[in-house]
């Protein structure tokens, strides 16, 4: 049985989403950062994505995940004096924009059968996280793989998969486990 999600049920999931992969990474209230959080914080942001009423509908949605985790994990670029209006708040409109893109092609992923759809979600999700940690971007802070610190087993594949088969194996259970 699938339940449709209200334009307000998906709002408030992604902000839900933002806010639990903001802990998963160190901050304020934890300074390792929460495994925890990290393991079902894209949770909320697939099933709200999937459930999206329209292309900008997931725009949106997806504008505004990027743009809170950025702005709530990286709090601290507010403190840079004179240009914390430039750091912080330039760059949170511009996480927004690009977000509006990866809600685009995340909810694409989502229109695909649903064996595949896990997967090419987590695919996406490491996408992006590749996207916006290297090049032009260059910003690597704020990403699902740096919530894994207290997850021992899984870190020692680094060495083979970098931080990039991190990420993918954190997001492939939890798009599972929304899927199901």
């Amino acid at each position: 049985m699938v339940v449709n999600m209200s334009v307000f049920s998906t709002v408030v999931s992604v902000i839900l989403s933002a806010i639990m992969l903001s802990l998963g990474i160190p901050n304020e209230l934890f300074k390792q950062g929460s495994a925890i959080f990290g393991l079902i914080s894209l949770i909320p942001l697939y099933l709200a994505l999937r459930d999206s009423r329209s292309w900008a509908h997931a725009g949106l949605l997806g504008g505004l995940m990027m743009a809170l985790v950025h702005a709530l994990s990286s709090f601290w670029l507010a403190y840079f004096k004179d240009f914390a209006i430039f750091t912080l708040g330039a760059s949170t409109l511009a996480y927004f924009g690009l977000g509006i893109l990866v809600g685009w092609i995340l909810r694409y992923m989502l229109q695909f059968s649903r064996p595949l759809r896990p997967f090419l979600f987590a695919l996406t999700w490491l996408s992006w996280e590749w996207f916006k940690s290297t090049g032009f971007l260059a910003y690597p802070w704020g990403t699902l793989a740096m919530s894994s610190r207290e997850l021992m087993p899984l870190i020692q594949i680094a060495e083979i998969t970098g931080v990039w088969g991190i990420g993918f194996l954190m997001a492939l259970p939890q798009a599972l486990l929304a899927e199901t």
